[in-house]
């Protein structure tokens, strides 16, 4: 065969293939768009739906709900901190390292455990030594801020080791009713004579107190001396919260009997709005923070007085110094002390007769009460 007879013959056969192809692709693309539709058909039919617009806008607000509600789930599980998570041994929850206390059954406790726990305590103002105190077997141990000079307060690190692991509460002393001369925040202007009356001074600023050389008695109601007590971080209160104190202990609270003397009739209305203040500033720092008020048991009628206190520390009780107390003070005051222990408040006695130690503890612990006996300048730690 000639090879031109080749050629034509196999154009034919090229041809005549693509004609086939050719017919039979929309019948293929027909079959595919057709398995695609029963496809879809098939999946509705399957949740008892069609598959219409409007079951479409269903589906997608449904899933959006269902995605909200994962993510609520996630974000409450996420902060979930209960007592049941806190018996999960499992279960690492994330504390300050500071407040981070470990029992000796290696349990973990805070300092709610400890504040209800307190079964002793040590009150000491001067040559205070944190080692010692570290070392001590007291639960709480109030002392000054300052080793002696507000130029020299404690640091955090110092209170912090000074609790030994968290095994005790340190509690700082803060005067709110007096002025002291050796304080951060005394001008020498205020009594230039040291005669105990004020001479170019803060409107603030009374007599010093006779018992107690200088001590100031102040207008506690005023701005001036309450913004020198809290609300910025110079101030008194915010230097203990910065250094890591668990509490305070209010002294001179009962320093509104002296102002009612000199007819100030709200005068105790006024130490009550100072006291809650001072607790809720505290506390809105710290949630854990305590607040032990010295003196004023009168206050205690008080309900929202009553409401922003922990405890109240009461001095000589059963004795003054080495003599006896008037029977008709110790019960007028222990009614009072047993009424404030009745709400839920924490009691606590200072005696300064070392002599009659063992009955003091006695008759303080028959009526549940936490003791101490020690020296008038409290200056050892017993």
């Amino acid at each position: 065969m000639k090879p031109i007879v080749l050629i034509i013959i196999t154009m034919l056969a090229v041809v005549g293939l693509f004609i086939f192809v050719s017919d039979d692709l929309p019948k293929a693309f027909d079959s595919q768009i057709n398995a695609s539709n029963n496809s879809i058909a098939d999946k509705a039919m399957d949740r008892n739906t069609l598959p219409s617009e409007e079951n479409d806008t269903n589906e997608i607000i449904q899933n959006e709900s269902d995605s909200k509600e994962v993510i609520q789930n996630e974000i409450q599980t996420e902060n979930m901190t209960t007592e049941t998570d806190m018996d999960n041994s499992n279960l690492t929850i994330p504390i300050h390292e500071e407040n981070k206390y470990v029992k000796d059954n290696n349990t973990g406790a805070t300092e709610v455990d400890r504040w209800k726990s307190i079964a002793s305590f040590a009150y000491q103002l001067q040559n205070i030594n944190l080692d010692e105190i570290r070392n001590s077997n007291y639960d709480l141990v109030v002392i000054d801020y300052s080793p002696g000079s507000d130029f020299n307060n404690f640091t955090r690190d110092e209170i912090l080791l000074a609790k030994n692991g968290g095994k005790k509460l340190i509690f700082a002393y803060l005067s709110i009713g007096e002025a002291e001369n050796y304080r951060w925040y005394w001008n020498q202007q205020w009594d230039l004579n040291n005669d105990g009356i004020p001479d170019d001074s803060p409107s603030w600023l009374e007599n010093s107190n006779p018992d107690w050389i200088g001590n100031y008695k102040v207008r506690y109601w005023e701005q001036g001396w309450q913004s020198i007590l809290y609300g910025s971080e110079s101030s008194y209160l915010d230097k203990i919260l910065a250094a890591g104190f668990d509490g305070v202990v209010l002294d001179t609270v009962d320093s509104y009997m002296y102002w009612e003397e000199k007819e100030v009739k709200d005068a105790g209305e006024k130490m009550v709005e100072l006291v809650s203040r001072i607790s809720k500033y505290s506390k809105e720092k710290n949630k854990d923070f305590k607040i032990i008020a010295n003196g004023g048991l009168e206050l205690s009628t008080y309900p929202v007085y009553l409401n922003s206190i922990d405890g109240v520390l009461r001095e000589s009780v059963w004795y003054i110094e080495n003599e006896k107390q008037q029977i008709e003070e110790t019960e007028y005051t222990i009614s009072l002390l047993d009424a404030i222990k009745q709400n839920g408040k924490k009691v606590f006695i200072i005696e300064y007769n070392i002599e009659k130690e063992n009955e003091i503890k006695s008759l303080a612990s028959e009526k549940g009460y936490l003791s101490y006996v020690t020296t008038k300048n409290l200056d050892i730690l017993r």
